[in-house]
Parts: structure tokens; C-alpha cells; sequence
């Protein structure tokens, strides 16, 4: 958790079962005291540990100092010598990334430290459960439908067992608003994946929202834990099942589709001037002729149609129509902007989109045209540093193997 210094939910998981493993109330020795998953009864065969990613980050409250740090474990980033980096290489994300790879990899090995990486965050947008996964990870593929169908299989009423889970609250997973998806990303090598999760032999992303930044919310800590704890039982399922048969299964995924991004109207320089003064003194002495303009440093001609506002804000809004519709379909020509000035922005689907698809996990889609946004109106997405607007998804159905009953 922590990736993203103002994503707390993932840091308090995170806190929690180190708390949870090293605590033990009532004395009796077996940690039955905590209402998390404990990692060493429930999952034996499996050696959990845990990582805050952007600690200073998380200490300011920021998502990043310099950089994002979920962009920066591309295998050539990780291999540039600090020495011979350029600024932006040499951030403090830049380093940091450079030492999560060194603990849990190196990337690419046939052998790293950590076989699965579990990266949490939580987004502004009406996400659900969203279990994100790179096309390159079959077994991060699989694990991700196994949590999938069993969140989503989950009645809203149920206490879950206290075998498994905690019994103080009822299971939110099936509330509207955390209904399990996974999203399938683009990147078909390892090397190429900028994420956290592409250091060990295999990973996912788990998201869950909407919850603001910076704050902590006991409905997104409870879908996270459940996430967390059915990958991992899958796993476990894995490792001590003998005789387990696997079969292939048709599931349902969305692709992200990187090209088809709705980007924030934008531009640089953030300005509504399109004619500045150089005049550095940003209070100028107001001129005595009244056939001069009494302010040198304002244009004679604003853009009628700025991009951005005198703050270098996004200078339009996500169309209340669109607020809140994660994964519904949205057709050409619905408003997705609306203006400062009022006038609305309509959605314009790029046609013939170059996605890359691995032919043995792609079996096919309903309509390639037919296109569904995820992370509207994202916090984190007012910044280029992090990648500005809306994503753009379709629904494929992919070929995963999973358990089979029996």
C-alpha cells in the first residue's frame, strides 16, 4: 500500500496486519483477536509480507513528490544509472522505485524475491472493486477472475464466515457502489509495465472506490481486505490441492484502451493569455492615458475558449451526466465536458483503435466500437504527471483456467 502517498486505505491494511501478526490481546497465542485475515493460519503455504511504497509521500499527504512512482519501474527506467540520468530520473521516485525493485525483484528474473506483488489503491472514481491486471501475468489473470466471481457472489445481507473474515460489519462488496470488475491493461511484456506490481514473477492492482484522497473509509478497508484475502486463497488453493483440476473458463474483462483516452481540455503554458506581457512585474503601474489599457500584462484579445483557467486548473468539468458512470456505455456524441464559458464538450470515439490483444486470452467482444470510461473525474488525473482525463475501456471476454468444483 502507499504507492500513492494520499491513498491512506492500503497504508492502514497494511498497518493493520502487521499489527494483527505481532499482537495477540487475550494471551492465548492465537492471534484470533483481530478482525484481519491471519496470513499464517489461513494461508500456510504462503509467505506474506508487506511494503509501504512512497512513505514520504504518504507523510505529506501527496500522492508524489517529483514523480509518480506507479510510472517509474519500466525496465529501462530501473536500469539508468543515477550518474547518468536526466532530472527527472534522478526524483525521488526515481530512487525509490529503484530500491522496491532491488527488495522484491530485479524485474525480469526468472527467480526474484517476491513471486506476486499485491499493489492497493483506492481511486475518487465509482470504481467498485476493480482488480487491474497486466496481459503478460497469466497467473495474476487468474487470480484476478477467481476474486472477481467470488466478490461478486457475495450477498449484500451475509455475514461472511468467521472463518475467513471478520463478522463485525455485514460484506459491502455487493452495494452498488463495490461491485467487483477486473480491468485488463494493455501491456503484453513485463519489461514495458510501468507498475509497482510488474517486479515479482507476477501482479495486480487492487482499486476500490470512490473514497476521497487522503481519507480512510471502513467500507473500502473491508473490500480491500476481502480482495486481498481471496487472491491469496487462490493461491493457497493452488499450493495444497493435489488433485485440483483446472479448466478453462470464459470471463468477463474490460481493456483498457490507452489511445481511446478522453483527455481534460488542456494546453501549455497555463495561461489564458495568449499575448503576455514580459513585463515581470506582475502589479504594473496603471498607465495615466486613458487610450492605453490601465493592465499592460492583459491581452487586448483573451482566448475566448480557454483550456485552462488563470490558475492552470482544468478549465471544464465533467458533465454531471457523466459523473459517476464507471463502466456504463457510453455512446458518440454524449457530453463529457462542460466549459467555463458553457458550452459542452461531446464524446468523439477514435475509430480503428490499435489495441494490443494476446491471441491465446482474447476470445472475443460483443462490439469493438462500443466503449466504456472508467476513472471519470479522478483526482489524480488533473496532473500530466499521472496521465490527464478519463480512461476508455471495452468488454472483451478472455480465457482464464480456474479450480473446478470436485
Amino acid at each position: 500500500g502507499g504507492t500513492h502517498g494520499n491513498e491512506f486505505n492500503g497504508v492502514w491494511c497494511v498497518k493493520r496486519w502487521r499489527l494483527q501478526g505481532a499482537c495477540d490481546a487475550d494471551g492465548d497465542g492465537d492471534g484470533d483477536d483481530s478482525t484481519m485475515p491471519n496470513f499464517a493460519q489461513r494461508y500456510p503455504s504462503l509467505e506474506v509480507s508487506t511494503l509501504i511504497g512512497n512513505p514520504a509521500a504518504y507523510k505529506q499527504n501527496l500522492r508524489f513528490l517529483d514523480l509518480d512512482l506507479n510510472r517509474m519501474f519500466t525496465a529501462q527506467n530501473l536500469a539508468t544509472p543515477v550518474n547518468e540520468a536526466a532530472d527527472d530520473v534522478q526524483a525521488y521516485e526515481a530512487n525509490r522505485a529503484r530500491a522496491i525493485a532491488a527488495s522484491l525483484g530485479p524485474k525480469g528474473a526468472e527467480a526474484p524475491a517476491c513471486d506476486f506483488v499485491i499493489d492497493l489503491h483506492t481511486t475518487t472514481s465509482n470504481m467498485g472493486v476493480t482488480i487491474i491486471v497486466d496481459q503478460w501475468c497469466q497467473e495474476g489473470l487468474e487470480a484476478a477472475a477467481y476474486a472477481v466471481d467470488k466478490l461478486n457472489s457475495m450477498a449484500l445481507t451475509e455475514e461472511p464466515s468467521g472463518e475467513r473474515w471478520s463478522t463485525r460489519r455485514p460484506n459491502p462488496v455487493d452495494a452498488q457502489e463495490h461491485v467487483a470488475r477486473m480491468l485488463v491493461m494493455e501491456v503484453t511484456d513485463r519489461d514495458a509495465s510501468p507498475f509497482l506490481s510488474s517486479i515479482g514473477r507476477g501482479g495486480l492492482q487492487i482499486e476500490v472506490g470512490p473514497t476521497p484522497q487522503g481519507v480512510i473509509r471502513t467500507d473500502v478497508i473491508e473490500s480491500m481486505t476481502l480482495a486481498v484475502g481471496l487472491v491469496l486463497e487462490y493461491f493457497e488453493k493452488r499450493n495444497t490441492t493435489p488433485d485440483l483440476r483446472l479448466a478453462d473458463s470464459i470471463v468477463e474483462a474490460f481493456l483498457y484502451d490507452h489511445e481511446g483516452k478522453i483527455k481534460w481540455p488542456v494546453r501549455s503554458p497555463y495561461t489564458l493569455n495568449p499575448n503576455p506581457n514580459p513585463n515581470p512585474n506582475p502589479y504594473p503601474r496603471p498607465h495615466a492615458s486613458p487610450s492605453r489599457d490601465p493592465n499592460p500584462n492583459h491581452s487586448p484579445s483573451p482566448n475566448p475558449n480557454p483550456k485552462v483557467d488563470e490558475d492552470g486548473r482544468p478549465a471544464a468539468v465533467t458533465h454531471w451526466s457523466l459523473q459517476g458512470k464507471d463502466y456504463e456505455h457510453l455512446p458518440a456524441g454524449a457530453p463529457v465536458f462542460e466549459h467555463l464559458n458553457g458550452s459542452v464538450i461531446k464524446y468523439e470515439p477514435k475509430a480503428g483503435q490499435n489495441v494490443k490483444l494476446l491471441p491465446e486470452l482474447f476470445v472475443g467482444e460483443d462490439d469493438p466500437m462500443a466503449f466504456y470510461p472508467v476513472f471519470i473525474n479522478e483526482g489524480a488525473y488533473y496532473s500530466p504527471k499521472s496521465g490527464l482525463g478519463i480512461g476508455v475501456t471495452r468488454k472483451i471476454k478472455i480465457r482464464v483456467q480456474q479450480p473446478t468444483e470436485g
